[in-house]
């Protein structure tokens, strides 16, 4: 079960990898080809009316898409459970704010073409831009397994729910995975099927005391100056700020801000360099 979060503390979450055996490992195959066919389908849904899912909140895509399925007639039949479904609108979710963010950068890229004055320097900059990016046709995402679809954790194994291809059913899987570190616990889990291969990773966490913001110790500790930085995955990449504070009010002031950017060339580069692993 998942840890709930707790006031004063910040969580951090990790994965740790399971190795798995389970007597039917066909229902795990069918319940992730029945998962990401419920993902295609939420995705579909999210594009046909991209500014209704961009408006719509993270809190209320369930109250938006969930009911949805029930106009896919094979979808419907199968009767999928309601954290399945949950989990699917998530995946689906981010394929499409992907897509969406990927778009829009190929879009800004062909209008500053479009801006040159001389036809070679826009040939280059369209042809540098590529094609547009599309939706993919078929995802490949692990089942992401949520509380209500899993009992009896004994450590050494437990019950999942799986569909069958007819009906869903508790299946019974072993795994063995090594000794949590001190203060984790485990929260959920996905289940993979891959080259006629199960895997398990866990998602372990733990609440860990917050020890306060920068702005906080620099007043604790009176007349200081401070150069923080914040590494991003996004732009901007670099974020520093130079803090100090005033011993006789404790005041904190700002005197100077630090921003890289570059998020864009760094995907380049690692799209060019698949081998590369972060």
């Amino acid at each position: 079960m998942a840890l709930k979060k707790q006031k004063g503390h910040f969580q951090v979450n990790e994965s740790i990898l399971a190795t798995v055996e389970t007597k039917n490992p066909e229902y795990v195959k069918l319940t992730q080809q029945l998962f990401n066919s419920t993902v295609m389908f939420y995705v579909s849904k999210m594009s046909e009316n991209l500014s209704l899912f961009l408006e719509t909140s993270n809190d209320g895509l369930y109250k938006v898409y969930e009911k949805l399925i029930n106009s896919n007639l094979e979808l419907k039949a199968a009767r999928i459970p309601q954290d399945l479904r949950r989990a699917a609108i998530k995946k689906a979710a981010g394929v499409v704010k992907s897509w969406h963010a990927n778009y829009q950068r190929w879009k800004k890229h062909i209008e500053n073409s479009q801006r040159c004055k001389t036809l070679k320097k826009r040939t280059r900059l369209k042809k540098k831009a590529g094609k547009p990016p599309v939706l993919p046709k078929s995802t490949n995402f692990p089942i992401h397994i949520y509380s209500k679809m899993f009992k009896c954790d004994t450590g050494k194994s437990l019950v999942v729910k799986l569909w069958t291809g007819k009906t869903w059913i508790f299946e019974k899987i072993e795994y063995a995975i090594r000794e949590l570190p001190d203060g984790y616990v485990k929260g959920t889990f996905s289940l993979i099927y891959s080259e006629s291969q199960l895997k398990l990773v866990w998602v372990i966490q733990k609440n860990t005391p917050s020890k306060g913001t920068i702005i906080d110790h620099i007043k604790a500790n009176g007349k200081l100056r401070v150069f923080s930085i914040d590494l991003n995955l996004d732009d901007p990449i670099v974020l520093g700020k130079v803090l100090e504070s005033s011993e006789d009010t404790s005041v904190v002031v700002e005197l100077a801000t630090l921003r890289i950017k570059g998020n864009n060339r760094l995907n380049h580069r690692r799209r060019a360099l698949p081998w590369i692993h972060c």
